[in-house]
């Protein structure tokens, strides 16, 4: 999984004023500020990647964070401003992120604080076993609250839809549906007749050709021309469509 990083420039609008007057910094109130900024950061990612469907439903996610234990014996010097923070996810699915605390003046130190994180909110059950391959529908599904290791982003929150999703592998009855569970269906699979478009000024020529892969939507797939055994590409841009490029005949 890619990394994501999370920078906040105005960190006076998370942090008290007060961070940059104290003498020193402990390693109880690293770990303090790095678990709020941590909450505070995610807490807005999470509220903005929220659709309108999840923000109507009313339901409430909760934050878990857990910091990896640092020396007790550390004690840094004080910062004479406001300490730069930044927050790095390592991975969403398992809720791993890195937050670093960083001080230049007087005295020029950084320090990293790995976090865990642990999201409660209302989650897809799986009330039956499904394979591989299948879009659960609402009757293999209930609703219930859980708290899960993961960002808030790695939930399958209700309402979602589950339409022109399928399962990456099987699930149990019992398990908690995440987005990592899941992928998209693909538009096209390899050996399907697509139909294929071409497009010029004021010109739209339709054919037909081979996959030659699967294709999900807004992917480049491959494609075989029946007759000719020409190669060609498309892109998916619904099921069993593609349109070619420009300048492709």
């Amino acid at each position: 999984m890619q990394k994501k990083v999370i920078c906040l420039t105005l960190v006076a609008i998370l942090l008290p004023t007060a961070y940059a007057d104290e003498d020193h910094w402990t390693a109880a109130r690293l770990i303090n500020v790095a678990t709020n900024y941590a909450r505070r950061v995610i807490a807005v990612g999470a509220d903005s990647l929220g659709d309108a469907a999840t923000k109507a439903s009313g339901s409430v996610t909760a934050l878990e964070l857990a910091a990896a234990p640092l020396d007790t014996r550390l004690v840094l010097p004080r910062c004479g401003e406001q300490p730069a923070l930044r927050l790095e996810v390592q991975n969403s699915d398992v809720g791993r992120v890195l937050v670093t605390i960083h001080c230049s003046t007087p005295t020029d130190w950084t320090v990293p604080i790995g976090l865990t994180v642990q999201t409660e909110s209302d989650v897809y059950v799986l009330t039956r076993p499904i394979g591989s391959g299948e879009t659960p529908d609402i009757t293999a599904l209930r609703i219930e609250r859980r708290k899960l290791p993961g960002l808030p982003d790695a939930m399958l929150r209700p309402p979602t839809a589950l339409e022109g999703f399928m399962t990456r592998r099987a699930l149990a009855a019992g398990e908690a549906l995440r987005r990592q569970d899941l992928s998209q269906r693909p538009w096209i699979k390899r050996g399907d007749t697509v139909t294929v478009i071409a497009r010029a000024t004021g010109l739209e020529v339709r054919s037909e050709a081979i996959a030659l892969a699967d294709a999900r939507p807004g992917e480049t797939v491959r494609l075989r021309h029946p007759v000719t055994g020409r190669a060609l590409q498309g892109q998916a841009t619904g099921p069993g469509i593609a349109v070619a490029p420009r300048g492709q005949d």
